[in-house]
């Protein structure tokens, strides 16, 4: 099925990725991982029929991405928000694309005791739990060009400009209990 984007009346323009889905509408498109995870268990016979356990663990997990953007479009020069250079200031390195870049960063931690043991025909649990994490994100944005290949080249002397940065927490506790008879 043919797909059409309509840039201005009576033009009818293939959409980007309608002829080739594999091609790249903007680049650098770039992620980078990191994630550590430690973790601590023991256990304790108290006894015949009772066990003790604890667990101890801590995670840290890092997103770093990259990637071009078209610009959004704006009507400071009078264009029409066409992206046409209408100025008088003779400048056609105007920026038509964003370079932007965002970083995660999540930590978590917790720990968890347990107590278990035997009576008769009955087997029985009973524990606790603590969970924290804590969340940050940040997301910037430079302005950029393109260039042949649709690559985004950041203008020098722009700064990047924080879009958008948000933080979170939670804290969580928990208790458990059981009793199997069998």
């Amino acid at each position: 099925m043919p797909q059409f984007t309509f840039e201005a009346p009576d033009e009818r323009v293939a959409s980007i990725g309608s002829v080739d889905r594999a091609a790249v509408y903007t680049h650098p498109d770039q992620t980078r991982n990191e994630a550590t995870l430690l973790s601590l268990r023991w256990s304790m016979a108290l006894g015949d029929d009772m066990l003790a356990e604890a667990l101890l663990y801590g995670r840290q997990a890092r997103r770093t991405t990259i990637n071009g953007d078209e610009a959004e479009e704006d009507d400071d020069d009078g264009d029409g928000g066409d992206g046409g250079d209408d100025d008088d200031d003779d400048d056609d390195d105007e920026a038509n694309a964003s370079f932007n870049r965002t970083a995660t960063r999540q930590e978590a931690g917790g720990l968890s005791l347990g107590l278990s043991g035997r009576a008769g025909s009955h087997r029985w649990q009973a524990g606790l739990s603590l969970d924290v994490a804590q969340v940050r994100y940040e997301q910037t944005e430079q302005a950029g060009r393109f260039d042949p290949t649709r690559g985004v080249d950041p203008i020098d002397g722009e700064e990047a400009e924080l879009s958008a940065a948000v933080r979170g927490a939670t804290r969580t506790l928990g208790l458990h209990a059981s009793d199997t008879w069998s």
